[in-house]
């Protein structure tokens, strides 16, 4: 197999995993499903996915700081999963924010690549988002500093 087509290979499995929905959140305890986009990508590399006290572990170092900060970002159930959460939010006096992506921002705190969103009200405040789309059935309840967010949809 070329490189071409190796590439080509790991791209649909990829597109597949990140097209594929869920069936609700994963408990916070539960271990990252082996079909998921963040093991698949764990695999290709040869890193094997954080085990679910790993997991415990980054998520409470992640929320010592402010939710969709680089060091605790939104984690989502991929590209869907990042605009429904951004489609929840609310600016203050009610109105939808509007947003666009800005971006990747590297590695982080739970080893996957992140996003920025750069979210903007009428009257602001205008925010960056670092969004994780790696953690498949995940749906983040809370809301960002500044903002408030509709409960996700049952």
């Amino acid at each position: 197999m070329n490189l071409k087509a190796a590439i080509f290979s790991v791209s649909i499995v990829l597109f597949g995993a990140l097209a594929s929905t869920a069936d609700g959140p994963p408990e916070a305890s539960e271990p990252l499903d082996p079909g998921s986009l963040a093991s698949m990508i764990s695999a290709l590399f040869g890193n094997e996915p954080p085990t679910e006290e790993e997991l415990a572990s980054i998520a409470a170092k992640a929320a010592t700081h402010p939710l969709g900060s680089r060091g605790n970002p939104i984690r989502a159930s991929g590209a869907r999963g990042q605009h429904a959460y951004i489609l929840r939010l609310n600016c203050p006096g009610g109105s939808k924010p509007a947003y666009h992506r800005a971006g990747s921002a590297g590695v982080g705190i739970y080893g996957n690549i992140l996003d920025i969103y750069v979210v903007t009200c009428p009257k602001g405040p205008e925010a960056a988002l670092y969004l994780d789309l790696y953690h498949s059935g995940y749906v983040e309840a809370g809301a960002v500093p500044g903002f408030t967010i509709d409960p996700p949809p049952k």
